[in-house]
């Protein structure tokens, strides 16, 4: 992939959270702003350090605010043989809704699959859900191992040797279970195990620091909407593009934990999930 491509869909990603955040923001306070670039808004930042949205109000002068938006994510060392927060987003858009409540997977395994093996287990887990979904109760858990098994035969199991009626190897599939966290909504996302929190707790806290470090290249939101306050910004708003576990009360605290002059220039900070359309404010000083 060459170095535009990177760009553009980094570009893509960028607009895609930012609209997200907008949709959000209208709806929340009845208010019509819309989205440029601020290149575009601003045509004196074209080729400087700048950030990267404005937010106007259609049809109104009342000012402007700045956006800027920045991706939370593992580094690629620590990401897993598939990335479950991801296939848990597509699972969701291939259920297109058919689904009542929200739902959380825990304990999925480190799985090394190719691309048509995803695909493979994702059209196993459409099906499994759509069959025990229904049934199921708020705050009930259920084990979907054996099942995902049974359509998707690479899912991890155990060999057992049964002698009744007659010696055969029986497959013990490797547990993995559903919580209904929430009758409403249509959303299978990545659950946390009490066993697993406390890695939670660690690597979000570290893509915080990561993303804020001051020595890190290309890591410059604090500048860049100081920038916007300088040329007239009213607010200005960081918005954590997530893709890592949902977790605002934790990216909340890891927030707190900053210096504080790595934030002296930004008002708001949202915790932005695209896929899932949620917004949390996350600010550590509100």
């Amino acid at each position: 992939m060459s170095k535009r491509e990177v760009e553009i869909g980094k570009e893509k990603q960028e607009n895609n959270c930012a609209l997200c955040f907008l949709d959000w923001y209208n709806e929340e306070y009845g208010t019509k702003y819309c989205l440029e670039r601020s290149e575009v808004a601003l045509p004196d930042l074209a080729g400087s350090t700048r950030w990267e949205f404005v937010a106007k109000q259609q049809g109104k002068n009342k000012g402007w605010f700045a956006i800027e938006v920045k991706a939370l994510v593992l580094p690629k060392s620590r990401r897993q043989f598939v990335d479950w927060t991801k296939f848990f987003e597509w699972v969701t858009k291939d259920l297109g809704c058919r689904v009542k409540g929200t739902f959380s997977v825990i304990g999925p395994p480190d799985l090394a699959l190719n691309q048509n093996e995803r695909l493979q287990l994702r059209s196993a887990f459409v099906q499994v859900i759509l069959e025990v979904t229904p049934y199921m109760k708020k705050n009930q858990t259920i084990d979907l191992g054996s099942k995902i098994l049974s359509q998707f035969p690479n899912w991890p199991f155990t060999p057992h040797v049964d002698v009744k009626p007659r010696a055969h190897i029986v497959k013990n599939a490797r547990e993995l279970f559903l919580l209904k966290t929430s009758d409403s909504g249509c959303l299978i996302e990545l659950g946390i195990s009490p066993a697993n929190i406390f890695n939670v707790h660690r690597e979000e806290e570290e893509a915080i620091q990561r993303l804020f470090k001051k020595v890190s290249k290309g890591v410059k939101a604090n500048k860049q909407l100081g920038l916007a306050k300088q040329m007239g910004a009213r607010e200005t708003v960081l918005l954590l593009d997530n893709h890592l576990p949902y977790r605002p009360d934790i990216i909340n605290q890891a927030l707190a934990h900053l210096d504080t002059e790595l934030l002296s220039n930004v008002d708001k900070v949202y915790l932005v999930s695209v896929s899932n359309k949620y917004i949390a404010d996350v600010t550590p000083f509100s």
